[in-house]
């Protein structure tokens, strides 16, 4: 793996801390000092995304063991021993260092200089599957680019048949020169069909994809205690987002970028009075069975998962849960989740191992 791709991994570690997304760097640095204890720019960046002064000084001692003249480690070493000595000193006042906002702010500074010094010693592949984990609506991106592929080679391939039968045609007698022209207008009606089919389904996906990154961008503003990952995999088609709260609470949410308006009818969803081209809410069901299962296996406990269908653009009336599945518009979704967490006590193990498991999944 090379330098480039190390920093990639870093600056999106830094792009997270200056969004106030902890947990999700956190969660990426973790992973990155398990694969290599040796690298001292992972540890000096996880010093900004842990909590703990005790934890954060422990992340600075081991930069400063492997590497005693890491730029900005000596620094923030010292300002950590301060700051632990004010709070022995007045045990009531806080460690600015230890605050979220103060992290935030320290690593627009400091996390630059992990970048720069970054080495070359983890493997690329693992450190793309890290970054993949977090990029909302990439798959559904993906689709419709495999969409245009897919229809950029099949015009192609009528192209040549185009070419090579036209000049072919005036070669035989009139009768078979008009059914080759016969048949080359009938294979053109087909193709446009096809194209115009395609160029649907492309504008559905990339509709669709803008949806789950807004969606995304709302998931952002639940703070610290929930963890976020987007298009995570399963067998029944990628979950776009899941919400991990601090009490273990799990949310499995699917996005759907449809106008108009959306109600529910004999527990089938309506979008402008005809039914969704597919069944919402089983694929849905599906994914959370999935989903709580995998949960028990790593947990041993029956973690209740909340399945959630967010309309970012169409206005939803208000409905009932369906089967368990929360239907409802985008600026209601973070509601939903946070008074649905308060429904568990803490249970920060459970969180952290359904964290770990999604991160293994992707």
């Amino acid at each position: 793996m090379d330098s480039q791709e190390y920093q990639k991994i870093l600056q999106f570690a830094a792009d997270e801390l200056k969004s106030g997304n902890i947990l999700s760097a956190r969660e990426v640095l973790i992973k990155l000092v398990r694969e290599n204890p040796n690298n001292a720019a992972a540890w000096y960046g996880l010093s900004l995304a842990v909590d703990d002064p005790k934890m954060q000084l422990d992340c600075i001692h081991r930069v400063l063991n492997l590497n005693p003249d890491f730029p900005g480690a000596k620094q923030r070493y010292q300002e950590l021993i301060n700051a632990s000595n004010r709070k022995v000193e007045s045990p009531g006042s806080s460690v600015p260092q230890g605050s979220t906002s103060s992290i935030t702010k320290q690593a627009q500074k400091d996390i630059p200089i992990a970048v720069k010094t970054a080495p070359k010693s983890l493997d690329g592949k693992t450190i793309q599957r890290l970054r993949e984990t977090h990029t909302a609506g990439k798959s559904t991106f993906e689709m419709a680019q495999a969409r245009k592929k897919k229809l950029w080679r099949v015009a192609g391939i009528y192209m040549v048949l185009l070419v090579i039968c036209i000049p072919v045609g005036f070669i035989f007698d009139p009768l078979p020169a008009l059914i080759v022209v016969a048949a080359l207008f009938i294979g053109s009606q087909i193709i446009m069909k096809y194209a115009d089919r395609m160029k649907v389904l492309i504008a559905r996906a990339q509709k669709g994809a803008k949806g789950e990154v807004k969606a995304a961008s709302l998931l952002r503003n639940l703070g610290k205690d929930f963890r976020v990952l987007h298009d995570v995999v399963s067998p029944f088609g990628n979950i776009d987002h899941v919400v991990i709260s601090k009490s273990g609470v799990v949310f499995a949410i699917e996005t759907k970028s449809h106008n108009g308006r959306v109600k529910v009818e004999n527990e089938v969803i309506l979008v402008n009075g005809k039914p969704a081209e597919k069944n919402f809410i089983a694929q849905t069901l599906r994914n959370v069975y999935w989903l709580r299962e995998k949960i028990k296996q790593v947990t041993g406990s029956d973690t209740y998962v909340y399945g959630i269908i967010v309309f970012t653009n169409a206005y939803v009336e208000f409905t009932k849960p369906v089967k368990g599945i929360i239907i409802l518009n985008k600026k209601f979704l973070l509601e939903a989740i946070q008074k649905n967490s308060l429904k568990n006590p803490e249970n920060e193990i459970i969180r952290d191992k359904v964290v770990d498991l999604l991160l293994e999944i992707a």
